[in-house]
């Protein structure tokens, strides 16, 4: 499948597919960067030395919206 075949395919998704989709290749870029991977180790280390953070900090280090949540029930 050609790069064009695979664009013209994701115009064609539903607006909340293709949003899954974005969410989904977000979180492979950063699954993939040293930087976000380091960040997330060190976040590990404050939150076994009692830092915790609050749920809506964790969605946003994530990248998961409110709606990404709704649209994946």
């Amino acid at each position: 499948m050609s790069f064009a075949e695979v664009q013209e395919q994701i115009r064609t998704m539903p607006r909340s597919k293709r949003r899954q989709l974005l969410s989904f290749l977000t979180n492979l870029e950063r699954e993939e960067s040293p930087e976000w991977q380091a960040e997330i180790e060190r976040r590990k280390t404050e939150m076994k030395q009692g830092k915790k953070i609050s749920r809506s900090e964790a969605m946003r280090l994530l990248g998961i919206s409110d709606n990404d949540v709704a649209s994946a029930r």
